[in-house]
């Protein structure tokens, strides 16, 4: 097994424009499901979630400066950045028009365990030391 980090890029697909890695070398082990939620906004701030914790000292990538509309941007990578390829699996992405809530991600993060258990990508206890993390964090917010 191998460690990695999250690393994210913003760029108009011509040239890399930031990035900003947004954990820790060896904080992401292999062989293990991580529910991941990056947010920007116009306010130049990225921000990550790990299993719904967000990340101490998540980077701040300041894309402030970065022109046009992003909505008209047509081509987007995920796990790949020029040749580097990631060695994994990517599951079920999604875009969000705002900023995700504190209760979606959540809710996110639920279903995700849940389809986990359903289909035996984790085991029981594994379900519950995880849904016992979700409710601790619930409790602190």
């Amino acid at each position: 097994t191998g460690t990695s980090r999250l690393r994210v890029y913003f760029t108009d697909g011509s040239i890399e424009r930031v990035s900003a890695y947004l954990t820790p070398e060896g904080s992401l082990i292999s062989n293990t499901w991580y529910f991941i939620l990056i947010t920007f906004d116009r306010d130049y701030v990225a921000k990550a979630y790990i299993n719904t914790k967000i990340l101490a000292g998540s980077a701040y990538l300041d894309i402030s400066g970065q022109q046009g509309n992003i909505e008209n941007y047509t081509n987007l990578s995920m796990g790949r950045i020029t040749s580097s390829i990631l060695a994994g699996k990517i599951d079920e992405p999604k875009i969000y028009h705002s900023i995700a809530s504190s209760q979606l991600i959540n809710q996110e993060y639920y279903s995700g365990i849940s389809n986990l258990l359903v289909n035996n990508g984790i085991n029981h206890n594994d379900y519950i030391q995880r849904l016992s993390e979700l409710k601790s964090n619930l409790a602190k917010q």
